[in-house]
Parts: structure tokens; sequence; C-alpha cells
């Protein structure tokens, strides 16, 4: 089980858009545990009033390190990777991610492969 948690957000007193988010994740496998941290900047990302972030928003900014609005526009009309049943609390769908990150992989090993070829 993974839990990521948003430790602390920064933002600017003079419009209150947040610029950096620091966070925590933990998780557990059977026997083995870890944890880690970080901070991730947003500057630019986040368009959000300060007080209107919720923290399931919060956590998709670190997890996965742009915004659904970005994706949205990016899929179109029919959105699968961005829930955009309420417009103002867009959602990641972290399944569907998983088929792009696969063709992302293959990809990016296939490159690699050629390259290994040419390059002795």
């Amino acid at each position: 089980m993974t839990t990521w948690n948003i430790a602390q957000l920064e933002r600017r007193t003079s419009d209150g858009f947040v610029t950096t988010a620091h966070w925590t994740c933990s998780g557990v496998d059977g026997e083995f545990s870890g944890n880690t941290y970080g901070s991730i900047g947003l500057e630019g990302v986040v368009t959000t009033a300060y007080e209107d972030i919720t923290e399931e928003q919060a956590i998709g900014w670190v997890r996965y390190g742009f915004k659904a609005q970005d994706v949205l526009a990016l899929e179109g009309a029919n959105p699968v990777i961005v829930d955009n049943e309420d417009v103002d609390k867009l959602r990641m769908v972290d399944t569907a991610l998983i088929p792009v990150l696969v063709k992302a992989l293959q990809e990016l090993n296939a490159k690699f492969d050629a390259y290994v070829l040419t390059h002795p």
C-alpha cells in the first residue's frame, strides 16, 4: 500500500498561487517498506485558488508532475485519462495511464536498441 501526503504548499502572497509542493510518500509491500520525500515546483502549473485546492488535486500534481488540464487539452472531446465529470475538479484516472506508460517504454526501448546497434 502506498500513501501520499502533502506536507506543505508554498504560495505567493501577491496572487495566492501555489509555487511549490512538499510531499512525502510511504509504501509497504509484504515485508518491505520505504519512505521518501521531495518537493516539486508548480510555478505556472497551478491555476486553482489556494483556498480551493483539495488534497487530492495536490497529490495528483506531485504524483504525475503535470496538471489534468494539460492532458485534457491533448485528449480532446472524449477524454480517457482525465475524468472531466466536474470541470472544476478534474481528476486523473490512474489505470488509464498504464497503457500510455507501457507504450512509451516500448518506444524508448526500441530507440535504445537502435542506438546500441549503431554505436557498438
